[in-house]
């Protein structure tokens, strides 16, 4: 089996892919939805198995109540889960443990192809086995898990109809924390888009203190007129911190987060019930732009990047080395930790190399934001202060017009940051005695460029 290769049917052999399972009997139906097709390859070039998967079923009683979702929840997220609908041994491959090999090499690979191809990752695949032509074996060999059968109903035409037709639920976890993600609160930082950079720096919400980050918001001052006010100063706050701290910058983009966020997570965030439907209602655009323009910018930063800060220290506190769960964003299955637990201070004369590994980068840098102005038409320029880690920023201050202007910003960015056990590295322009003696005063340590 070990020249056995699994690879997606390009399009130009798409055809083939059905001919051949029409050959033998497995069309029946087409694929819909999301789509992936694979053909697996021996040593001499040949086809000897074809796996097809599609978008998943609906409703299936069994995988609903193992992943523990809501219905809401399970309608916005149905899309990361693939349902193997085609699996076909062809005459070439008939042979001992093909399957089963099969199968393993196409789940390995499954989830990074669905992102080159559709954009977001699958966590779950689920198949169903009709117990009267199939024992399901290769699926227990591969690690599936049986939940149980179905009712006999098929979907027609957007109603039930009894088939009378059993079939048995499998399912198999692509993730480590496949259900737990499915079926939280929170959109989990996993079913971002892993080919946008902003996925980095996002926050796991399921694990983050909100009670505090709302607690902080809420001190706020209201600086609006109480009259014609529906949603409350601060729950607006935190709707729009989340959003922003979820990767989204644009008020049309946090307008539409908190549209798209369901009832636990508004409820959650303290957001407003209609009176009339009992529901939660976010905040609209027009009022998410109008608290943004009436909040203190520099307060309401302050108050979201130092809670984000903390979180992800607290993140990283409680991160246990070689352990199945972690707290906040987990790592993907191919970040595997490759620390030797007992290699550190094992070895006198190795103690060197160890020093500063527990320390985190933090990266001073100035950026013009696009597309915002001030009212004389200078560009808004904003001094920030990057963990090397988690990519997210804990810390920004306002440059005035003359970029030069960031040695003076300097101080106001660093004074408010804790920076025990950590590295701040700035370009040349900070590379002066005070910059140095603050960031040595706040117990911390400092690379700073030299130019001539």
């Amino acid at each position: 089996m070990a020249s056995l290769r699994v690879a997606p049917i390009r399009v130009g052999d798409a055809g083939r892919f059905d001919a051949e399972l029409d050959e033998h009997h497995w069309l029946g139906h087409r694929m819909v939805g999301e789509t992936m097709r694979y053909a697996a390859v021996d040593a001499s070039g040949e086809w000897v198995a074809l796996v097809g998967f599609a978008s998943p079923a609906l409703s299936c009683g069994p995988r609903d109540r193992f992943i523990g979702w809501s219905p809401e929840v399970q309608m916005r997220r149905l899309r990361f889960i693939a349902s193997n609908q085609r699996f076909c041994i062809l005459p070439a491959g008939r042979r001992k443990n093909t399957a089963s090999a099969v199968m393993s090499r196409t789940l390995r690979r499954l989830s990074a192809d669905w992102v080159e191809a559709w954009g977001h990752r699958v966590l779950l695949v689920e198949t169903f086995v009709d117990p009267s032509r199939h024992l399901g074996t290769c699926y227990g060999a591969s690690s599936f898990l049986r939940l149980g059968e179905t009712a006999g109903f098929g979907r027609r035409s957007g109603r039930y109809v009894a088939h009378g037709q059993i079939k048995d639920v499998y399912v198999r976890a692509l993730h480590r924390r496949s259900t737990e993600v499915l079926s939280a609160t929170f959109d989990h930082p996993l079913l971002a888009d892993p080919r946008s950079s902003l996925s980095v720096a996002q926050i796991d919400f399921n694990t983050a203190d909100l009670s505090s980050l709302i607690e902080r918001i809420e001190q706020i001052t209201d600086p609006r007129d109480r009259r014609g006010v529906r949603h409350d100063f601060g729950s607006t706050l935190v709707l729009i911190a989340c959003a922003t701290l979820a990767g989204n910058k644009s008020l049309v983009a946090l307008s539409e987060w908190c549209d798209s966020s369901s009832q636990e997570v508004l409820a959650r965030l303290g957001a407003r019930i209609s009176p009339s439907t009992g529901l939660r209602i976010p905040p609209s655009y027009a009022t998410i732009r109008r608290a943004t323009m009436a909040v203190d910018a520099d307060e309401f930063d302050r108050i979201v990047n130092t809670w984000a800060a903390q979180q992800a220290d607290r993140r990283g506190r409680t991160r246990v080395v070689g352990d199945a769960t972690t707290n906040g964003t987990a790592p993907m299955e191919d970040e595997d930790d490759t620390t030797d637990p007992g290699s550190t201070g094992s070895n006198p004369d190795d103690q060197g190399s160890n020093v500063g590994a527990d320390l985190v980068g933090v990266a001073v840098d100035g950026k013009a934001v696009r597309g915002a102005k001030r009212e004389d038409g200078t560009q808004v320029q904003l001094l920030a202060a990057l963990r090397h880690d988690t990519g997210m920023v804990i810390g920004q201050a306002n440059v005035e017009n003359d970029k030069t202007n960031e040695i003076v910003a300097f101080p106001a960015l660093i004074e408010p940051l804790d920076l025990t056990g950590r590295v701040v590295t700035a370009d040349a322009m900070h590379t002066q005695k005070n910059a140095a003696g603050l960031v040595a005063g706040k117990g911390g340590h400092f690379v700073f460029g030299v130019k001539e």
